[in-house]
């Protein structure tokens, strides 16, 4: 069971993909059009849009390969508990929540990322929230609000953060489904 229905999430992908690739395009073509201003208005403006046309066609290239690969990687899993789409350590990938472990499934090509299947028991700590950006991150992301999972087993266990967004109240559905299987004992850990 997903949490997130798939064409919804899609959507946001593809607006996030576009707002992305415009933010870092008009980055590097005000840079350039910085620097040929000197040599005059005209060639600084021409600079900058042809600067920008060709980055957004590299970056927004590359985000469609690489979704692509995404898909056909998630048409082949197979998970049986409840699944959320996440960003863990750069990567896309598969969530899987079940009653007794969570497991991640990268979706990237030749990803680098290995999460043991993660036991949830009275020392795994898991918590849920929102990301608090600056101005800059909020002019990349829009209205979408970032959001993380946190899986930590305790005293000095590793740290795993999966990121999603938050959009049609996938973090109440996610604290739902965490607040169902958490069995993390604060007493022992205090």
């Amino acid at each position: 069971m997903r949490i997130v229905e798939l064409s919804e999430y899609l959507k946001l992908r593809n607006k996030l993909d576009k707002r992305i690739t415009i933010y870092f395009s008009s980055i590097v073509s005000i840079v350039f059009f910085l620097f040929f201003v000197l040599s005059g208005f005209f060639e600084g403006v021409l600079v900058g849009v042809v600067t920008f046309v060709i980055m957004f066609v590299i970056i927004y290239g590359i985000r469609v390969m690489v979704n692509k690969g995404v898909d056909s990687k998630r048409s082949k899993a197979i998970l049986n508990g409840i699944v959320l789409d996440v960003n863990f350590g750069g990567e896309f990938g598969l969530l899987e929540i079940n009653n007794d472990s969570f497991k991640y499934v990268s979706l990237q090509k030749f990803g680098l990322n290995k999460v043991p299947e993660i036991e949830i028991n009275e020392d795994l700590f898991i918590g849920v929230g929102k990301y608090k950006f600056g101005s800059l991150q909020k002019l990349k992301l829009g209205k979408d609000i970032k959001c993380q999972i946190t899986l930590k087993s305790m005293p000095h266990g590793v740290l795993y953060r999966f990121d999603f967004y938050d959009f049609n109240g996938t973090l109440e559905k996610v604290t739902a489904e965490l607040d169902k299987v958490d069995r993390f004992n604060l007493e022992k850990h205090q």
